[in-house]
């Protein structure tokens, strides 16, 4: 099938599809286009390094968690509410916390995916409190919250997470357990799981949480 549509990359780590999912809100609001079709092709265990030594392991235990996964979604123009409203925020001092370099554009750096889990986390300190205050102003309390789809890099990341943020932990779908890290397709995988547990029902309120080493965050609230 030949499509004539237009077609172009949203990338920011395992925060693309949230990006993604900006951009497409944007476009149809400002009534460009009517229907956005997202997708996103994670193959993390590209990143894996197999050859881990005690030495090496702290650093490189999270590049074996990642899997691989195919997403879609369906973004279009409708009167019901959908996406209500959306917010992104960063803090780049995080950068160093996770690191790939790209052998072409930094060759003699050091190969494969490193990552400093307590740095990593201690990147995000902040990012939240400013997550809860934006949906304060929404006037949505994240311990109302019926279904939260979360970035997903750790089991205990997740509780941290829901802990800081006053989110009840069944509120979650689970994935890491079951899938590893699918970084951007995380978020998606999680709506899927929601609708076959029939939890995304008409009125339902969602929020989306998106994470990405750097260390960049947003939050999405929509009404399903």
């Amino acid at each position: 099938m030949r499509l004539s549509c237009p077609v172009f990359d949203v990338s920011n780590a395992c925060n693309s599809v949230l990006n993604a999912l900006e951009v497409a809100d944007a476009f149809i609001r400002a009534g460009r286009y009517r229907r956005i079709l997202i997708a996103c092709g994670e193959t993390l265990s590209r990143l894996s390094r197999w050859s881990l030594t005690p030495t090496t392991l702290r650093a490189g235990l999270a590049s074996l968690t990642g899997g691989d996964m195919g997403a879609a979604l369906l973004v279009e123009a409708s009167h019901r509410p959908g996406i209500v409203a959306h917010t992104f925020m960063a803090n780049s001092a995080g950068w160093p916390a996770a690191t790939l370099f790209n052998p072409h554009h930094a060759p003699g750096e050091r190969a494969g995916l490193h990552i400093n889990c307590e740095k990593l986390l201690a990147s995000f300190l902040g990012i939240d409190t400013r997550a809860a205050q934006w949906l304060k102003e929404q006037h949505t309390d994240p311990n109302d919250l019926a279904l939260v789809c979360l970035h997903q890099p750790s089991v205990p990341f997740v509780h941290t997470f829901c802990e800081r943020m006053g989110i009840q932990p069944d509120a979650v779908v689970p994935t890491f357990h079951r899938t590893g890290n699918m970084g951007a397709a995380t978020l998606p995988l999680q709506l899927a799981h929601a609708a076959d547990q029939g939890r995304l029902r008409p009125g339902t309120q969602v929020v989306l949480f998106g994470m990405a080493s750097g260390a960049s965050g947003g939050v999405m609230l929509i009404s399903w």
